[in-house]
């Protein structure tokens, strides 16, 4: 199977290769921002043991995560591979923000490996 051939884009997995601060190589985090094809040299969070925004019917569409530890880094950093997985996302049913009326999704996303 050949490597991912698009861009990395907020919502993407990022696996740490090597530890940093909290995070320990293997952990997963996720890709902050708004949702679109980045640039190498964008900067963007990413964000680890996190729970993840991301609502399709907005426009723009974007995920915002929370959790941590969490740093910026260069998009031009990660490294694709071949492989997916499931994350764990959520947004408000109906697109009516108020509380209590959240509602958790999975979406099956490209992982991309970061050496710090």
């Amino acid at each position: 199977m050949l490597k991912s051939t698009r861009s990395p884009r907020p919502g993407d997995a990022i696996r740490i290769l090597a530890d940093k601060f909290e995070a320990r190589a293997g952990d997963i985090a996720v890709l902050d921002g708004i949702v679109r094809d980045l640039k190498p040299d964008d900067v963007q969070m990413i964000c680890f043991r996190f729970s993840a925004y991301r609502d399709p019917d907005n426009k723009p569409e974007y995920v915002s995560a929370s959790g941590g530890p969490a740093w910026y880094i260069t998009v031009g950093e990660l490294i694709p591979t071949n492989e997916t997985m499931t994350l764990s996302f959520w947004r408000f049913k109906g697109s009516i923000q108020r509380a209590g009326n959240d509602e958790e999704y999975t979406l099956e996303v490209p992982v991309w490996d970061y050496q710090p």
